[in-house]
This record gives structure tokens, C-alpha cells and sequence, in this order.
């Protein structure tokens, strides 16, 4: 069977790739857009980082339905390009960004914070003159069981509740793998020509899986890498329908 070859695949390439730019440059934009304000590149990247996947996905859905729509998959099945061919030259084309995003997760600049959202903690609360005072609360209870505002003095070292929350072991490197898996399986996903709601009930279940394990991860109840067993799970799924299609 030939392969896809010259102009014409560095042209569905080029489309892919601006795809996936143009998808994530406007993530990126409602980010800022909606932030607090005053936050770091790096910290921005990383919510933004863990949309990767969904942005590969986007651009190869895109492109694969405009090659569909014009009839550029039928002449190029005319000329014994299979329709595997395209969805493979799509699907590489759009792992470069996921990968680009788990090697830089893994590199330490990033924050990942946001795939490990720290659980609820319970506020400090500590003795002072008879009473108590808590600096995550901000309030302050009397010896009378009276109700204050209460500020931190300027000299003292705090850490709040939620700073005092840990990334989990081997987090970044968890993030990495678990962010490129789940970009190339769900590139493969949107390159396949759809015909039932059913084929996207194990991208959607795969999405729920990974988001759980994180949260366990976070709250310290299961390993960082247990994310990437769904993520390996619908890569294999998705490779064997490949295999299969026609």
C-alpha cells in the first residue's frame, strides 16, 4: 500500500499543527482572561497544560473532517492511500505538542499543582491568651466565647491550609506520561470516522478514570502513576480499532 508522502503530507501536517496552536492560543487567552490576575507564566502554562490533550484531539477532528468533506480521502484512496495513512500522519502530527507538554512537566518549571488539587483541609487553630485564634479562618474566639477578626502578625511565619498541601511522589513525571498517553490516544480517537455515540463512551470513561486518579494521588491514597492506567488502557483500545479499520 503506498504511503503518503511529498507536498501534500507536509501541507496536513502544517494544518494539524496550526490546529492544535490556534485551539490552545485561545485556551490560553480565556485563562488570562478569567484568572486572579498576577500569576506567573509558569503557573498559567500549568492549568492550561493539562487541556493539551483535548487540544490535540480538537485538531485532528478538525482536519480529518475537512480531508472527509472535500473528498481528499477518496482521491487519495483512488491513488491507494488507505484512510489509515491520513489518521496516522494526523495522529503523529499532533502528539509533538502533548509530548512537548509532558517533557516540560517533567523538567520542573512547570507547576502541575493542577493536576494534584490539594483535598479539603481543615483550618489551624491555636491556643493563645485563653482563647483561640485561627489565621486560615481569620477570626479569633475570646475567653468569653466572643467573635474577633484576627490578622496575622506581620513577623510571623504561616503556612495555610492549603500550602501546606504536598505535591505526591513522582508527581511531575506522572503529569508527563499521563498528559502524552492520553494526547495520542485521543488523537487516534478523533481520527476514526465515527458512526455510533457508543465509540466515545471510552475516551469520556478514560477522562473520568484519569481525573479520579489524580484526586487519589492528591489526597495520598493511590500512586501518581495510577492516572496513566486508564491512558494506557484507551491508547491500547484505540490502537486495535486502527489495526482493524479499513
Amino acid at each position: 500500500m503506498p504511503s503518503l508522502r511529498g507536498p501534500y503530507r507536509r501541507w496536513l501536517v502544517a494544518r494539524v499543527l496550526l490546529a492544535e496552536v490556534v485551539v490552545l492560543a485561545l485556551v490560553v487567552a480565556i485563562s488570562a482572561a478569567t484568572d486572579e490576575g498576577n500569576v506567573t507564566l509558569f503557573i498559567r502554562l500549568g492549568r492550561v497544560i493539562p487541556l493539551v490533550p483535548l487540544a490535540a484531539a480538537v485538531a485532528v477532528y478538525a482536519v480529518m473532517a475537512g480531508v472527509r468533506t472535500r473528498g481528499e480521502a477518496r482521491a487519495l484512496a483512488s491513488l491507494g492511500v488507505s484512510p489509515r495513512t491520513l489518521s496516522l500522519v494526523c495522529v503523529l502530527a499532533a502528539s509533538v505538542l502533548p509530548a512537548l507538554a509532558g517533557l516540560s512537566l517533567g523538567s520542573g518549571n512547570v507547576d502541575v499543582q493542577g493536576y494534584f488539587p490539594p483535598p479539603p483541609a481543615a483550618p489551624e487553630i491555636q491556643i493563645a491568651d485563653g482563647g483561640f485564634v485561627s489565621a486560615d479562618l481569620g477570626v479569633a474566639v475570646t475567653t468569653e466565647g466572643l467573635l474577633s477578626a484576627y490578622v496575622e502578625p506581620a513577623n510571623t511565619q504561616h503556612v495555610g491550609a492549603r500550602a501546606r498541601a504536598t505535591l505526591p511522589t513522582h508527581a511531575r513525571a506522572a503529569a508527563g506520561i499521563t498528559t502524552f498517553l492520553v494526547g495520542v490516544a485521543l488523537s487516534l480517537t478523533s481520527a476514526r470516522e465515527r458512526k455510533r455515540l457508543a465509540d466515545l463512551l471510552p475516551p469520556f470513561a478514560c477522562a473520568a478514570a484519569v481525573l479520579v486518579a489524580f484526586q487519589l494521588a492528591a489526597a495520598g491514597r493511590a500512586s501518581a502513576f495510577l492516572a496513566s492506567v486508564p491512558a494506557i488502557a484507551l491508547l491500547a483500545f484505540e490502537l486495535r480499532a486502527y489495526r482493524r479499520a479499513t
